[in-house]
């Protein structure tokens, strides 16, 4: 049989810790911005409120312990099924928000104008991280960061007020849904985006001090009272004012390894955007090239076919007999036409020709020089017909 555990002592509202957020400011003057250049707007931060209800409490846990959280644990950007870009975290959802409204309230010394939200903790599965939560809460300052994310029906894109002109110092969010709130132990973008209150745990009546706390405790009341002890406790006083300062340099450098993180990641997404440009364009140079050489080659064989066309057409009016005298040089030009001398050719079986002819007349005896008496002799003797 399943065992029903009995948590009413020790938990609150079905292990669930009541918890107040400023989720951000509302600012009130036109140049007002975050540290991400954010101006919030009264009317368009109404026009979201309702996406808040329901809305998930984050954090991305620093240890298996699940106590300290660190950031937002934004690890990318993937495509849903609608084909719609989405954010993707590893945070874990510790909360839920289940009201918000708008309200002023005092923060760090000011009253500002700010977009509350109220929920509860999931304290019974997150206890650790539950009393980091309240001891943070009791000694210092707990910040927050709100997100958010565009409409289904602008494709998940944030559609900014164009009245004014956007750039990365300044945007004006128009159209937009809440997505969810991180609890963060960095610097925040908006510094007045803290928790207001946390429920403390009503079984718990009060304090109490075992007998040697107690004399110790008289014991510095007495000293105080009696002057005694002042030096030390203003020493100790400027010791804690160190440490608040060191505290605070250590958030802002921890603020700039985040941002410097962020930077890098962009970085590294250009380069990769970069290297697959490079080879793509490669692979077209490359394809390109290909093409060329294909068309090199085409354009040789041409010329070469030419060539051998004009050689041929060259020698069609002599006799195979007369092509001879230049044979070796012919099949030559045939071999590598593109390197070939035509007029070479030519003139050799032009040579063969005229040799031949002055063979034939040795042969025959004849005297060249003689005179020619009638028109029949002169035709037999015209080497050159």
């Amino acid at each position: 049989m399943t065992k029903i555990i009995d948590v009413s002592s020790r938990s609150k509202k079905d292990g669930k810790r009541s918890i107040k957020i400023l989720l951000h400011e509302i600012h009130v003057e036109k140049n007002d911005t975050n540290k991400n250049g954010l101006h919030w707007d009264l009317n368009y931060v109404k026009e979201a409120l309702d996406s808040i209800v329901g809305m998930p409490i984050c954090a991305e846990f620093m240890s298996d312990e699940k106590d300290m959280p660190c950031g937002h644990g934004l690890i990318g950007v993937v495509e849903n099924e609608y084909g719609q870009l989405e954010s993707v975290f590893n945070g874990e959802v510790v909360g839920s928000i289940q009201k918000a409204y708008i309200q002023e309230v005092n923060v760090n010394g000011k009253n500002i104008k700010g977009l509350i939200g109220e929920g509860y903790i999931y304290n019974q599965r997150y206890p650790n991280f539950t009393k980091w939560l309240k001891k943070e809460y009791s000694d210092s300052v707990v910040d927050t960061s709100i997100e958010i994310m565009g409409l289904s029906e602008n494709d998940n894109k944030i559609i900014y007020d164009t009245t004014c002109e956007c750039s990365e110092k300044y945007r004006v969010p128009m159209k937009y849904s809440y997505s969810g709130v991180a609890i963060l132990s960095v610097p925040p973008a908006d510094e007045n985006a803290i928790v207001l209150e946390v429920a403390q745990n009503k079984n718990v009546e009060g304090i109490r001090m075992d007998k040697e706390l107690q004399e110790a405790f008289d014991k510095v009341l007495n000293a105080i009272k009696d002057n005694s002890v002042k030096e030390d406790l203003s020493n100790i006083k400027e010791l804690n004012e160190d440490i608040n300062a060191k505290n605070i340099e250590i958030n802002k450098l921890n603020g700039d390894i985040e941002s410097k993180n962020i930077e890098l990641d962009k970085l590294k997404n250009k380069e990769v955007e970069l290297n697959n440009t490079i080879s793509e364009k490669d692979k077209t140079i490359s394809e390109l090239n290909e093409t060329i050489v294909k068309y090199e080659k085409q354009i040789e064989e041409s010329e070469k076919e030419a060539k051998i066309k004009e050689l041929n057409e060259a020698i069609a009016k002599y006799s195979d007999e007369d092509v001879k005298y230049a044979e070796t040089e012919i099949n030559q030009y045939k071999e590598n036409p593109l390197e070939g001398n035509l007029d070479m050719i030519l003139g050799k079986i032009c040579r063969g020709l005229v040799e031949k002819k002055f063979t034939e007349i040795n042969s025959s005896n004849l005297d060249i020089f003689s005179d020619i008496d009638n028109e029949k002799d002169s035709d037999e003797l015209d080497i050159f017909n």
